[in-house]
């Protein structure tokens, strides 16, 4: 009786993946030997953990696809995969017969800027600074910000501040300084963002 041959003719993965967010890759083995029973392998080449295995039965002359359900990578850096594929051999002894390595890229995700309260004063004595008194919200990856207050008339910034949030976080600013010299009424906007 004829061993089996495992072929790796396709694999199915994502085109970059989120630290911590739940993903599948599958992959179709071809039997180009005897009815046998293959498996294959996924393995991170970064730290060489198994991921996943699976197996089946597969006829001569056909093709299955083993489907790997649920990866949840933490790592913050582009993964680094081999695929082996093989046969069991007459006695159940696992022999790689086919491997194919490929990256998945980590996924930038760039900080979300949300301003959740701002406080602006009833009114200001020109040529003084006036405070101003924001909550900023990251909604979405760690991140650089920052928050200012435009002149809406002149399209100036009169004042800003930066910092650096992780996600889900929240940063107050309990009293931002700006200078205001104008002597009419003050059309301001308050403007919150990642540094690009």
């Amino acid at each position: 009786m004829a061993e089996g041959k495992a072929v790796i003719t396709n694999i199915e993965a994502p085109d970059e993946f989120t630290p911590g967010v739940r993903f599948n890759i599958n992959v179709t083995i071809r039997n180009d030997g005897g009815d046998d029973d293959f498996f294959d392998t996924i393995i991170n080449k970064d730290t060489n953990e198994v991921l996943s295995r699976g197996g089946t039965y597969i006829l001569s002359g056909t093709s299955t696809t083993l489907r790997h359900i649920g990866f949840l990578i933490t790592q913050t850096t582009d993964l680094h995969v081999v695929v082996e594929a093989g046969h069991r051999g007459i006695w159940g002894i696992p022999f790689v017969d086919d491997a194919k390595e490929f990256t998945i890229p980590v996924a930038v995700v760039e900080g979300k800027a949300g301003i959740t309260r701002l406080e602006v004063p009833d009114s200001f004595v020109p040529g003084t600074d006036v405070p101003f008194a924001a909550l900023v919200k990251n909604t979405g990856g760690e991140d650089d910000f920052f928050f200012r207050i435009v002149n809406r008339d002149t399209g100036g910034v009169i004042c800003s501040a930066s910092f650096h949030l992780r996600s889900g976080r929240t940063w107050e600013i309990p009293a931002l300084k700006c200078h205001i010299t104008q002597t009419t009424d003050f059309h301001g906007r308050a403007e919150a963002g990642h540094e690009t």
